[in-house]
């Protein structure tokens, strides 16, 4: 399906429209190539991962009740007739857009991306709940770039906290209800990663709580 737009958008060319997805294995057809992907809208789909021979790219997009960006900018050269990807959370509809990105959806390369994804589900009835999520990364020292908190009950948040490499202790909040996609992603800086990171999660609401660290080699 071909797109025409006004303004800063008039660069899509073509977008793949996926309704009805699960969590799961998610193969998208791309029926014009060589071409860029520039991003991805969702509708009911917390997060999504791009997955190459080299790496796997965590897309993000809201908690419950969250506001999404228009589309998340994500740009990627396409040279195949397809896209192997996962849909990591959620179920609902994702739209691929494709063609020439801007020079703000530029700021936003697929390897921005990098990211490992854990996820916890807590069931209290009131007051809170904790525990703990353990992300295995590729190798060791890689440093954290930024964090994301996906949480999937409306007007609710939840607790992150872990022991960073200089000893330190980093805590984190992911609220519903907020912007979804780019603006999720809070910068972490200075953080060397070892082959495994515990998470240690407090939930105020019974949730799936979802947490997302990116890095960079």
């Amino acid at each position: 399906m071909r797109l025409y737009v006004q303004g800063e958008l008039d660069m899509i060319e073509f977008s793949v429209i996926q309704n009805n997805l699960s969590v799961g294995t998610n193969i998208v057809t791309v029926p014009m190539f060589p071409t860029r992907l520039i991003g991805i809208e969702s509708s009911g789909i917390y997060a999504v991962a791009i997955i190459t021979p080299a790496r796997q790219y965590v897309v993000p997009f809201a908690s419950a009740g969250g506001i999404v960006q228009k589309y998340v900018p994500c740009v990627m050269d396409v040279t195949g007739n397809q896209l192997n990807t996962s849909v990591l959370a959620g179920s609902g509809t994702l739209v691929w857009l494709f063609g020439i990105p801007s020079q703000s959806d530029l700021r936003y390369p697929i390897t921005v991306y990098s990211g490992v994804i854990g996820s916890l589900t807590t069931s209290q009835t009131s007051g809170t709940a904790t525990g703990s999520i353990t992300l295995t990364f590729p190798s060791g020292n890689l440093i954290a770039t930024g964090i994301a908190i996906l949480v999937t009950a409306t007007n609710s948040q939840a607790q992150a906290t872990f022991t960073t490499s200089s000893g330190t202790t980093l805590t984190y909040v992911g609220f519903s209800n907020q912007i979804g996609g780019t603006e999720l992603i809070a910068p972490l800086g200075n953080i060397e990663l070892g082959q495994t990171l515990t998470i240690n999660i407090t939930t105020f609401a019974a949730m799936t709580v979802y947490v997302i660290i990116y890095y960079a080699e």
